[in-house]
């Protein structure tokens, strides 16, 4: 074989592993760089998952803080009221008194005096009518007592329900969409035993009735 011929296989062979390597690298750069858009990708996504959770933990801070701030205050504030719809259904078991009276308590607080005014109407109506009611059913002739209780129950449950109706629900509400259900609190333990005294109290008044105004009517 001419030595030129074989000069220019050499070439030849040269220049084709030449192609092959550089084949095989922009190969290997290419797969370098999927690789390396893939772990960015990866890195970005928990970037962002990160960025969330840390906003998300500074939210529930803040919430946190200012609900903290919010009990702080609730002793102290003027504005301070009991939770509205608590005190609806405390009412169930303490009478339409107690309910009217507190809700009367927390529009002064919340500066509506003519809603306040309202709500001592029904207080002094649902006082009357627990009060006096009784004494009249009590001086009823051939009343039995389970008779007697059972009224005097359903006439203050009645009660109870038409205050809640026309004027307690409206309580609620105002706080609901005025306040966003934010506001300064006060506390439960004094309305309670206030509610757990008059209740025995009330209890107590009921039997001195039924069994000595028959007795002092005959």
């Amino acid at each position: 074989m001419r030595p030129d011929l074989e000069t220019e296989d050499a070439k030849n062979n040269i220049c084709s592993e030449i192609e092959k390597i550089k084949k095989k690298a922009l190969s290997d750069i290419e797969e370098i760089k999927k690789k390396a858009g893939s772990q960015i990708k990866e890195v970005k996504i928990q970037a962002n998952i990160d960025i969330r959770k840390a906003k998300n933990k500074k939210d529930e801070d803040l919430e946190v803080n200012q609900n903290k701030n919010i009990e702080e205050i609730s002793h102290t504030s003027e504005n301070a009221i009991w939770n509205p719809n608590a005190v609806a259904n405390w009412s169930l078991p303490f009478s339409v008194v107690f309910g009217t009276y507190l809700h009367a308590l927390n529009w002064k607080a919340l500066g509506e005096e003519k809603l306040a005014i309202k709500a001592k109407i029904w207080f002094y109506i649902s006082l009357f009518i627990a009060l006096f009611v009784p004494i009249i059913l009590s001086a009823t002739p051939g009343l039995t007592e389970e008779v007697f209780h059972r009224l005097s129950r359903w006439i203050l449950f009645t009660l109870l329900l038409m205050w809640y109706f026309s004027n307690g629900k409206k309580q609620g509400k105002y706080v609901k969409e005025k306040l966003n259900n934010n506001y300064p609190r006060r506390r439960w333990k004094e309305p309670l035993i206030a509610g757990i005294l008059i209740y025995i109290g009330y209890g107590l008044y009921i039997i001195i009735l039924f069994s000595f105004i028959p007795y002092i009517l005959s």
